[in-house]
């Protein structure tokens, strides 16, 4: 009986493996289901979407940090490290909102307009400002570094606001915020979440003017017609 057991539990750990493997760009979207799917025809739950763009996030952090590497040991001038920062944190932006709207031929030029939008009001200042600090040498190398792991984790917000106007576009006309699993919610999120029921239009994505940022752990409950209580 134990055999079969340990065998079983290896059989689980093997195929969470494979299913770990994926990333964005393996996923199929189906209209029909409004969901992602696997090459292998399995639907991909949201914690398991969730992992897939922590993993893509992580990816970027790698990246980022390296090419800040380069700018530290003096290899690129800061003009050509921000420049290249600028095209990544760009890139993944782009990418997480075509994510959240099921795939590049699902998201259309209001889309991008949001992400530009967000770009050029948030990502591309505080990049100007990091580069004035590396530059006037305000920042010791670990405090550089940490700071540029939070452009990563700052991609999924570009997610989490397409992946609203996905499910607006669903039928899905009214939303609530939801405090996640985090040990800390910061006051905006915790004020949010007590709003309730609200258009979805005037729901506040997770990780978008808040204290958590990159690190918000809330999620958005949807639904096609107001609670009764709020008729």
């Amino acid at each position: 009986m134990s055999f079969f057991i340990a065998r079983a539990g290896f059989t689980r750990f093997f195929v969470a493996m494979i299913f770990d493997a994926y990333s964005q760009k393996d996923l199929t979207w189906d209209k029909e289901a409004i969901a992602y799917r696997y090459p292998t025809g399995k639907k991909v739950s949201q914690p398991e979407l969730f992992k897939i763009i922590d993993r893509e996030r992580q990816s970027l952090a790698k990246r980022l940090d390296d090419n800040l590497g380069k700018a530290i040991a003096g290899s690129i001038s800061l003009e050509d490290w921000q420049r290249s920062t600028a095209l990544l944190i760009k890139d993944a932006h782009i990418g997480m909102a075509r994510l959240g709207r099921g795939g590049k031929d699902n998201t259309f030029a209001y889309h991008y307009l949001q992400v530009g939008n967000h770009l050029r009001t948030i990502e591309y200042p505080a990049l100007r400002r990091f580069a004035s600090d590396l530059r006037e040498g305000k920042l010791s190398e670990k405090q550089a570094r940490d700071r540029m792991s939070k452009y990563a984790l700052a991609t999924k917000a570009s997610f989490e606001k397409a992946n609203l106007t996905l499910r607006e576009q669903s039928g899905q006309h009214y939303g609530r915020r939801r405090l996640g699993n985090c040990k800390n919610h910061c006051q905006p999120c915790i004020g949010y979440s007590l709003q309730g029921w609200l258009p979805l239009s005037q729901v506040v994505p997770p990780g978008v003017d808040c204290l958590c940022g990159g690190r918000c752990c809330c999620s958005v409950e949807t639904r096609k017609f107001p609670p009764i209580e709020a008729r």
